[in-house]
């Protein structure tokens, strides 16, 4: 009977694995993601940042390629694949500059969507697996135009303002008494 009941208490312990744990990205280390070709970190002030294409008021380079990169990540402990969310807000030359939103796994970049356009903070959802290291955003853009509106008084560009990573890890669990 005593054999029984260990199994119980064992099987109780076992139930209690799971939480969700969010890693939150705000942005406001300058050396957490590595940014290319005129993109980083902006703030909007009061403490806030933003990850963005173009710093200021200068358009991002025509006929380029950008980048965002994420710092290294370790998701072992994570039991089920990951739920990355963020916002774009911004506009890019549509169906010509196009913001490519991958990650890094097995020693290749896979591409997991691709952007283009008016982007009015939408948010946007990924289920990605948990073997990735890194995440990056890849702006490539056309050899013309880097500007709108007469007379070109406008730049394009994307912002995302937090980068959100969620996935069910396993809990310590220590046995008090046997």
């Amino acid at each position: 009977m005593k054999n029984i009941l260990i199994i119980l208490i064992l099987l109780f312990k076992v139930n209690c694995f799971g939480q969700t744990y969010p890693i939150n990205e705000p942005f406001n280390s300058v050396a957490a993601w590595t940014c290319t070709n005129g993109s980083g970190l902006q703030t909007y002030g009061g403490g806030l940042n933003y990850l963005t294409t173009n710093i200021g008021t200068t358009p991002y380079p025509n006929g380029s390629t950008i980048t965002m990169t994420s710092p290294a990540y370790n998701f072992t402990n994570c039991l089920a694949n990951l739920t990355v969310t963020f916002p774009i807000n911004g506009r890019i030359e549509n169906g010509f500059d196009f913001m490519s939103f991958q990650y890094f796994n097995a020693g290749a970049w896979v591409n997991v969507a691709t952007h283009t356009g008016v982007r009015n903070n939408i948010l946007y959802s990924y289920i990605i697996p948990n073997t990735v290291t890194q995440f990056r955003f890849r702006l490539i853009t056309d050899a013309t135009v880097n500007s709108y509106g007469f007379p070109f008084t406008n730049v394009y560009y994307y912002d995302i303002d937090y980068f959100n990573i969620t996935c069910s890890s396993v809990l310590p669990i220590e046995l008090l008494y046997f």
